[in-house]
């Protein structure tokens, strides 16, 4: 599923396979066009605009100790 997002919002690609010439293609594709890098770039503001790591962290910590007092 990540990798399927990552690809919709188009900061890298999906493997054609995993025969290790289409990996290593891939991987250079991805490395050598800018626009991946720019869309990864974007994504990046949208995880520190959000509180990144740390925010998210809490937030499932808070989900789970709500969960276990419902049980």
């Amino acid at each position: 599923a990540v990798a399927k997002r990552v690809e919709e919002l188009g900061a890298g690609m999906k493997l054609p396979s995993t025969d290790k010439d289409a990996i290593r293609q891939t991987i250079e594709e991805v490395l050598g066009n800018d626009n991946y890098k720019s869309a990864a770039k974007e994504i990046s503001k949208g995880f520190k605009c959000c509180g990144g790591v740390k925010a998210a962290r809490e937030y499932l910590e808070g989900l789970y100790t709500s969960m276990e007092k419902d049980i």
